[in-house]
């Protein structure tokens, strides 16, 4: 489903769908074998089925960079362009780290990582690929989605940390994503 919404923007080419597909497809059956092992309807250790699936993760993933890189094309850019260069920079290559080593990265950090941020991570990668398809064609348009999600991600935040249910992270978050939209809308009649 997210190819096909992805295509609309961007012409997927054929390979990297069908590596996608099978990157998937290698996620499916080891998840739902984990599931009956988690679930007790069979016996087994279910560790190996995490290895699969993390396998299976590596293979997409190498397969977006590899598309990533190969398609995205040096040449000097245009302000709009560098936001959105910016902007999948920081949010969709960032998602892709963040959802790989959070945990770590966050206990390293001394911030407690909560699983929540999981679904932070998956909007940031979205707000990625917005910004991916605004370096190649409807700039202006991704760069006003991306920063009006910006403002209301931020105002989530915002409200967490003042409610408590998130710490100085969610402060921290919420400050970044109101400034980089700040920087769009004061400066898109020059972009």
């Amino acid at each position: 489903m997210a190819l096909s919404v992805l295509n609309y923007f961007y012409e997927i080419p054929k390979s990297f769908a069908k590596i996608w597909l099978f990157a998937i497809a290698l996620m499916f059956f080891p998840l739902t074998y984990a599931g009956f092992i988690e679930a007790g309807f069979i016996s087994q250790d279910i560790l190996p089925m995490w290895w699969m699936r993390f396998l299976s993760g590596v293979v997409g993933v190498s397969a977006l960079f590899y598309f990533i890189l190969k398609h995205i094309a040096i040449k000097k850019y245009t302000p709009i362009e560098y936001y959105n260069v910016f902007g999948f920079l920081s949010d969709g290559l960032g998602a892709i780290v963040l959802l790989a080593i959070a945990p770590l990265l966050f206990s390293f950090l001394g911030f407690e990582y909560h699983v929540l941020y999981n679904v932070v991570f998956g909007f940031m990668g979205f707000v990625g690929v917005l910004h991916f398809i605004g370096i190649q064609k409807h700039q202006q348009l991704m760069a006003e989605l991306t920063s009006l999600a910006r403002i209301i991600t931020a105002t989530i935040f915002f409200a967490l940390f003042l409610n408590g249910t998130l710490d100085g992270l969610a402060l921290l978050v919420g400050s970044y994503d109101i400034f980089f939209a700040f920087v769009y809308f004061i400066l898109r009649s020059r972009l």
